[in-house]
């Protein structure tokens, strides 16, 4: 039986590449190239590209084409590992972890990939994970056999990351979602610079006489949201007094301590100047929109409301709040981009994109 002209073509060019005619990273032919030198159709020139990546033979490099596989790209799996899990039973908060990973699952499926989510992954339910629970994943990604790439969430602190789950990943590929980090990992998250200053440009034309910025924040993206959005302000010509940085945590399952907080940031209200208040969570926002309007206290006239995130509960219940609104599946879709057809360039810092909802608290 006579040998199909797709595998002549690609046997030539694997040949070419054991030869050490064409080394790793270096560029092969292109899908053109192919075309002309061989007079095929597109159609089969593409199906030559996808015999060899699909023996590892090359990488495609989205926007520059296919390349010779580096070796160590030949030993992993079609299989992403998910460093966390969705929740079977989620508030409207937690749905927003849950469509990030529909965001994942579905780049998969499109590149022919599969999500593989260990039964130690710590749920997305906002909180920090354990040094434990920290310790357990390291020990399930170094035991998995070769995966394409992990993704870890936001809640992985750095020192996590470079403690326990980056020496474990080896040389595989990893991406960091939702946030900013200065380790060798791959980022996915919004230009939290931008998100800051449109956010202060934003505050400026409300006319307000203070600004309040809540709650105090650790990761490393936040603290740089905050000092973007107060840079902004003071270059235009904001009094320093006038900017109030609240510095208390907020939690989400400390009930008690969240009232209280609320409470102490609705007491630097008054009903003579009008507050511009940024809320770096939407829980917190939520609630300090429905003590404000307890109060008596009018969104647009006494207030305007901020929060950075945009959950659905912004948008749940009335009033609406005004919000810098991330898109989950495009986050999840991004990072799992990231690791299948970037895997092997130097792209650190992938952005999604992000935008600000007027809704009825300004």
């Amino acid at each position: 039986m006579k040998k199909a002209i797709y595998r002549t073509i690609a046997e030539e060019l694997h040949t070419a590449i054991s030869n050490g005619d064409l080394k790793p990273g270096d560029r092969v032919w292109s899908v053109r190239e192919i075309e002309e030198r061989y007079n095929v159709s597109h159609i089969t020139a593409l199906r030559v590209f996808r015999e060899l990546a699909a023996e590892e033979i090359i990488v495609r490099h989205d926007g520059s084409g296919y390349f010779v596989a580096p070796p160590e790209a030949k030993s992993r799996n079609n299989v992403l590992f998910c460093a966390f899990r969705p929740l079977v039973s989620y508030n409207e908060y937690d749905n927003f972890g849950n469509r990030i990973i529909s965001g994942i699952m579905l780049r998969c499926v499109q590149c022919g990939f599969a999500l593989h989510i260990p039964p130690s992954a710590v749920s997305l339910s906002g909180r920090v994970p354990t040094v434990a629970e920290v310790e357990r994943m390291a020990a399930e990604i170094a035991a998995f056999k070769k995966p394409g790439g992990v993704i870890f969430d936001m809640r992985y602190s750095d020192e996590m990351l470079e403690k326990y789950l980056l020496p474990a990943c080896g040389s595989t590929p990893a991406v960091l979602l939702g946030r900013m980090s200065e380790l060798p990992v791959k980022t996915v998250s919004p230009p939290i610079p931008e998100c800051g200053n449109e956010a202060a440009l934003l505050a400026l034309k409300t006319n307000a006489e203070q600004f309040i910025i809540c709650p105090v924040v650790g990761t490393a993206d936040q603290q740089l949201l905050v000092r973007s959005f107060q840079k902004k302000l003071l270059v235009s010509g904001i009094d320093p007094a006038k900017i109030i940085h609240v510095q208390e945590k907020y939690s989400t399952s400390d009930i008690a301590a969240n009232i209280k907080l609320v409470r102490k940031i609705a007491d630097c209200i008054s009903r003579k100047n009008k507050t511009f208040l940024f809320s770096l969570n939407d829980f917190l926002g939520r609630r300090l929109c429905t003590e404000l309007l307890a109060r008596e206290f009018h969104p647009g006239k006494d207030f305007a409301l901020l929060t950075y995130g945009g959950f659905e509960l912004t948008h749940n219940e009335s009033p609406r709040l005004t919000c810098i609104s991330i898109n989950p599946e495009t986050m999840g879709s991004k990072a799992a981009e990231a690791l299948i057809e970037n895997s092997d360039t130097d792209q650190r810092k992938y952005y999604t994109d992000y935008r600000i909802e007027l809704n009825d608290t300004f």
